[in-house]
């Protein structure tokens, strides 16, 4: 029988391979023995030393883990952003005008409003100004009681009137409030304009609240250069706020991109910031010239279109469809009993001869072909037709600018100070005696 034999405390234990154990008496004691080479004790040094190579493992395996799902969530936000980047490339549209997010307000009756309330800087490489509404989303004061003794002028309008580029002091409405005051005229002129508005958006808006303002004049100003484009949905949509922004709706599309299409227009920015650090390169001079007469027809700024000598097909529609709105306004005007006027706003292709000649030589056009005058003569006919006084502004705009070397009288298509003044003064004394107790 083969044994295996453990000191016990004094006394042997054999063990067989059958696992039968017996002992018998060992006279001699076995500590000291099994102090130095003590099987069990040679056991637990091990295990110890197993369990710190264990321990040393499983800390650098932990280590490495770490280090995979770091790298995993790097990986996958980075993926997110690049997805991010695509979405926003797809699905972004620039807000119309470039002013601040959180300036327009949903509404489906007029279209869209400005914000009540608002209050923000509108600041580009020519101009830092505040932009600031009341608490009814006008850009002015707040407005005042209207006893009998006072006159009130509504003005409707887009960004012109509005004045974009300009403080508000230096706008058209609070420019006419000031010339037909010195006439000592009790005056409240109300500004109801806002950037991106067409005849239809202000017919809207009268019908919304011009009874609640009682107006006893109201001034239409009619932009040559876009409002004819803002008012033919068929070809280029409508505008609508959405996110606070402008943006464009296709005639009979559906709704819901538009959405989609303002939120990455508002976080555009920070979505480029994430994913680059730098901002979208500017555009080229020459860039900037290139698009322009690659759409100068309907430019949103000034389209050439409605300037032909002989308007096609599109523009006879855009002028039919305009001045079927202006009658709607008439019509308005006439049954709550008040003044209508219509003023003609140019744009500097119109006026100012040295801009014209560069759209000739950039965009390779016949002058021939062209009438500056055409939309604006063609309006004050449609007024002489219609019982509708119509001040054009091309005339004394014209007179000015060439009147001397370097006088400039516009922002980029927008009038300056200069420009708002002008209007103002050429304005008050066709207003005057519509405003007569």
């Amino acid at each position: 029988m083969e044994r295996l034999t453990v000191a016990d405390s004094g006394q042997t234990t054999h063990v067989g391979r059958d696992g039968s154990r017996f002992a018998d008496f060992d006279p001699l004691p076995a500590a000291p023995v099994a102090a130095f080479f003590s099987p069990p004790s040679v056991d637990v040094s091990f295990a110890a030393l197993m369990q710190a190579a264990l321990s040393w493992v499983s800390v650098r395996m932990r280590r490495r883990s770490w280090s995979k799902r770091l790298a995993f969530a790097a990986l996958a936000i980075l993926a997110a952003l690049a997805v991010l980047e695509v979405g926003v490339r797809v699905l972004w549209t620039p807000p119309e005008g470039g002013y601040p997010p959180g300036m327009f307000a949903t509404d489906d009756s007029v279209g869209f409003r400005l914000a009540r309330s608002f209050s923000a800087r509108h600041t580009t490489a020519d101009y830092d100004v505040e932009v600031r509404t009341n608490s009814v989303g006008q850009r002015g004061p707040e407005l005042r009681p209207h006893p009998g003794a006072d006159r009130r002028i509504v003005v409707l309008g887009d960004s012109f009137a509005f004045g974009h580029g300009v403080d508000v002091e230096q706008a058209l409405p609070a420019q006419l409030g000031k010339t037909l005051g010195g006439r000592g005229i009790n005056l409240e002129v109300i500004n109801t304009a806002a950037p991106g508005y067409g005849t239809h958006n202000q017919h809207a808006l009268l019908v919304a609240d011009g009874e609640g303002w009682a107006p006893d004049l109201v001034l239409l100003c009619l932009y040559v250069g876009n409002d004819f484009r803002d008012n033919d949905h068929r070809r280029f949509g409508r505008l609508v706020a959405r996110s606070g922004i402008l943006v464009t709706v296709p005639d009979g599309g559906a709704a819901w991109p538009v959405g989609l299409k303002a939120a990455a227009a508002v976080h555009w920015w920070s979505a480029r910031l994430l994913l680059t650090g730098l901002p979208a390169a500017a555009r080229s001079e020459e860039q900037v010239v290139q698009d322009y007469c690659a759409a100068m027809s309907w430019d949103a700024g000034f389209g050439t279109a409605m300037v032909h000598r002989t308007w096609d097909p599109d523009a006879a529609a855009a002028f039919k469809t305009t001045t079927a709105w202006l009658d709607r306004v008439r019509e308005w005007c006439a049954a709550q009993e008040c003044a209508f006027v219509l003023a003609l706003l140019p744009g500097p292709q119109q006026y100012h001869p040295a801009f014209w000649n560069l759209v000739v030589e950039k965009c390779g056009l016949n002058p021939e072909e062209y009438d500056l005058a055409h939309p604006n003569d063609a309006l004050v006919a449609w007024g002489r037709e219609h019982g509708v006084e119509v001040v054009d502004l091309l005339p004394p705009f014209r007179q000015v600018t060439t009147s001397g070397p370097g006088i400039r009288l516009y922002l980029d298509v927008h009038f300056n100070a200069e420009g708002h003044q002008l209007a103002a003064a050429t304005l008050a004394p066709r207003l005057a005696p519509h405003l007569a107790p």
